[in-house]
């Protein structure tokens, strides 16, 4: 689709979490999942009253989640240092390089400003790489970006062979009612990708779509 025609479809966050495809299926993707050290209350009660009986703090783990409400919509690719044995093992033999992720990422935000949807607005286009901790023990995002982009890019370290790197449009208003994906027409590629085959890779530069 993208070699041939010049566009590329991009699903909502929540279509990979019953997508068909188990190797591309994750059940809590759009939601952050963090154990973030600190003081926990604790609170003693009586079995047969059910009265408060003490109250008191010991050190221990909150369980923060998030998520983000505006209908976000992803195009999902690697990192040019991703296994491409276990990139192919998982998506399948075609692949696509991308030698100018520059001016590829250009054309997609130059596409994404370029949308029409119906009663909805382009509220951003994030690009950003994939982080693998979901679950896990660490610090609650600060205010502003981090705390913003950890929903759609936050997955659990299971994952972390992909070294995913993401680009996410992302709409005004609230899920109900958007559509399910949004196509962006690209137009010329022909000076940003190629398909992949035994050629030196380019360098540091490159990614890879599956």
């Amino acid at each position: 689709m993208l070699l041939s025609r010049g566009f590329i479809r991009l699903h909502r966050i929540e279509y990979y979490r019953t997508i068909e495809d188990k190797n591309r299926q994750d059940s809590a993707e759009g939601r952050a999942h963090l154990k973030v050290p600190g003081n926990v209350p604790v609170v003693r009660m009586d079995r047969v009253t059910g009265e408060i009986v003490g109250r008191h703090e010991e050190s221990g783990h909150f369980n923060w989640q998030m998520g983000f409400q505006n209908p976000s919509y992803a195009f999902c690719m690697s990192h040019d240092d991703v296994d491409l044995a276990e990139l192919t093992g998982r998506f399948g033999e075609h692949v696509i390089e991308i030698t100018n992720p520059e001016a590829f990422l250009r054309l997609i935000h130059r596409s994404a400003h370029a949308l029409q949807v119906p009663n909805r607005e382009l509220s951003f286009v994030d690009c950003v790489s994939v982080r693998y901790d979901k679950g896990l023990v660490g610090p609650a995002p600060e205010e502003g970006a981090e705390l913003m982009r950890i929903s759609y890019s936050q997955k659990a370290p299971s994952f972390a062979v992909e070294r995913e790197y993401r680009c996410v449009v992302v709409l005004s208003g609230s899920s109900a009612g958007a559509p399910d994906y949004l196509d962006l027409k690209l137009g010329s590629i022909c000076e940003c990708v190629r398909r992949y085959d035994s050629a030196p890779r380019t360098g540091r530069n490159s990614g890879a779509l599956r």
